[in-house]
C-alpha cells in the first residue's frame, strides 16, 4: 500500500525533461502570432515560407493581419462596452489611444517574432554546422541552445508539459506584483462592490480595468521582453562568433556572413522602437489623434510648407527642457550599450572574414608563383587563379552593408521622442 501511494505521488510530481536544440519550440508569443496569422492566411488560401527568407512584405503583412484581429477583439470586447455603459467624458479620446497601443504592441510582438525566427535560421546554417566539427568541446553549445529555444522543459508522466523561459517568467510576475501593488486600493473597492454591496457598476468596472490593465499590460510585457531578450543574443552571437568555427568563404560577398549583419540591423531598429515606447506609459491617457485635424498648414506652395515644418521642428525642439534629457538619459545609455555590443559582433566577424581573406590570399600567390606559364594550359590555369585572386581581394571584409551608417542615424531616431517629454 505505502508502495503504491509513493508511486501515485510520484506520478503527480513533475521533471525536467532533456531536449535537444529546441529549434522548433516555439514560445507562447510565438504560438499566439503563428495561429492569428496563419489562420487568416488559411481562409485566403495564402502560404508563405518562413524558412526562406524573412522579407519585409511578409512582416509587414503578418503585422497588418495581426493588428487587425487584435483591433477586432480590443473593439469588441473593450471599446464597445466602455462606449455604452461608461459616462466617463474622456472616452471621447479612447480610440485615439487604443489605436496607437494596438499599433506599438503589433509592431513589438511581429517584429520579435520575426527575428526570434531570423536567430533560429541563423543557426540552423551557421551554428549548428559549426557545433559539429567540435563534439567534445568543453562549452556545451548545445544545452546553451536548448535552454534559449526552448526554454526550461518541466514534463509529468503523463506526457504533459510546460517550457519555462526565464525571460517571460521575470517580466510578468514583475508585471502582476506591480499592477496589484498600485491597484490594491482600486480592487478592493471594486471586490467590496460586488461581494457586499452586489453592484453591477462595480462589476463593469472591474471588467473595464481588466481589460484596460491587460491590454497596457501586453505592451509593457512585449517592450521589456524585447529589450531583455535581444541584448541576451548579442551576447550569445559574440560568444559564437569568437569560439566557433564558423565557415567563412572569401569568395562570397562579406565572407558570406550577411546574414550576420542583416540580423544585426533589424536587432537593433525592434531595440530602439522598444526603449522609445518607455517614456509613453505615462502619457496614454493624454493621447488624442483628434488635436491633428486642427493642425492648418500653408497650401500656398511646397516651399511654404518645408518652411512651416521646419518652423514647427525648431520651436518644439527650443521649448524642450532640459529636464527632460536628464530623465531618460538612463534608457539613451541603454541604447549605447547595446549598439555597443553590436559593434563587438561585428568586428569580432570582420576580424575573422579579414583573417580568412588573408589565408585565402597567400594560398592562391602560392598557387600562381608555382604555375609554369610556358604552355597554354597553364596559362589558362593562371589566369583563372588571377581571376579568382582579384574576387577574393575585392570582396568585402565587413558583415554589414556599406550604408550601415545612415541605418544607424535611422534607428535612433526613435529615441528621439525621450527629448519631447518633459
Amino acid at each position: 500500500m505505502f508502495n503504491r501511494i509513493t508511486h501515485r505521488l510520484g506520478a503527480l510530481m513533475p521533471s525536467i525533461k532533456e531536449e535537444g536544440y529546441g529549434l522548433d519550440v516555439k514560445s507562447i508569443p510565438e504560438k499566439i502570432f503563428y495561429a492569428v496569422v496563419d489562420g487568416i492566411r488559411s481562409i485566403f488560401k495564402s502560404k508563405i515560407d518562413r524558412e526562406n527568407g524573412l522579407f519585409f512584405d511578409q512582416f509587414f503583412v503578418d503585422m497588418i493581419i495581426f493588428l487587425y484581429v487584435f483591433f477586432v477583439l480590443v473593439y469588441v470586447f473593450y471599446y464597445i462596452p466602455i462606449e455604452y455603459l461608461s459616462d466617463d467624458p474622456s472616452k471621447n479620446i479612447l480610440f485615439g489611444q487604443l489605436s496607437v497601443i494596438l499599433l506599438l504592441i503589433s509592431l513589438l510582438w511581429a517584429g520579435y517574432v520575426y527575428l526570434i525566427q531570423s536567430f533560429k535560421n541563423l543557426a540552423r546554417e551557421k551554428f549548428l554546422p559549426a557545433l559539429d566539427k567540435i563534439p567534445d568541446t568543453l562549452a556545451n553549445y548545445p544545452r546553451l541552445f536548448r535552454q534559449f529555444f526552448g526554454g526550461l522543459r518541466i514534463e509529468w508522466n503523463s506526457g504533459f508539459g510546460v517550457n519555462i523561459y526565464l525571460r517571460s517568467s521575470l517580466i510578468v510576475w514583475s508585471l502582476i506584483i506591480w499592477i496589484i501593488y498600485f491597484m490594491r486600493d482600486s480592487l478592493s473597492g471594486f471586490l467590496w462592490g460586488i461581494f457586499i454591496s452586489h453592484s453591477v457598476d462595480a462589476l463593469i468596472s472591474l471588467y473595464l480595468s481588466i481589460v484596460a490593465v491587460c491590454i497596457v499590460g501586453t505592451l509593457a510585457f512585449m517592450t521589456f521582453l524585447v529589450i531583455l531578450t535581444f541584448p541576451v543574443i548579442f551576447i550569445y552571437l559574440l560568444v559564437t562568433v569568437r569560439f566557433l568555427p564558423l565557415e567563412i568563404n572569401p569568395l562570397n560577398d562579406m565572407g558570406g556572413t550577411g546574414l550576420f549583419g542583416k540580423f544585426i540591423v533589424h536587432c537593433i531598429f525592434l531595440v530602439s522602437l522598444a526603449l522609445a515606447i518607455i517614456p509613453i506609459f505615462p502619457l496614454l491617457g493624454k493621447i488624442d489623434l483628434g488635436s491633428l485635424s486642427h493642425i492648418s498648414i500653408p497650401a500656398e506652395n511646397v516651399g511654404n510648407a518645408v518652411v512651416f515644418v521646419r518652423a514647427e521642428v525648431v520651436k518644439t525642439v527650443s521649448a524642450i527642457p532640459i529636464e527632460s534629457i536628464s530623465k531618460y538619459i538612463g534608457f539613451v545609455e541603454l541604447y549605447f550599450i547595446f549598439i555597443l555590443l553590436a559593434f563587438l559582433v561585428i568586428l569580432t566577424l570582420r576580424d575573422r572574414i579579414k583573417r580568412r581573406k588573408e589565408e585565402v590570399l597567400s594560398q592562391l600567390e602560392q598557387k600562381i608563383s608555382a604555375i609554369d606559364l610556358t604552355s597554354a594550359e597553364n596559362k589558362e590555369k593562371n589566369l583563372y587563379y588571377l581571376d579568382l585572386y582579384e574576387k577574393v581581394l575585392g570582396s568585402s571584409e565587413w558583415p554589414i552593408k556599406k550604408i550601415f551608417v545612415i541605418e544607424l542615424i535611422i534607428s535612433g531616431l526613435p529615441m528621439i521622442i525621450y527629448f519631447f517629454f518633459p
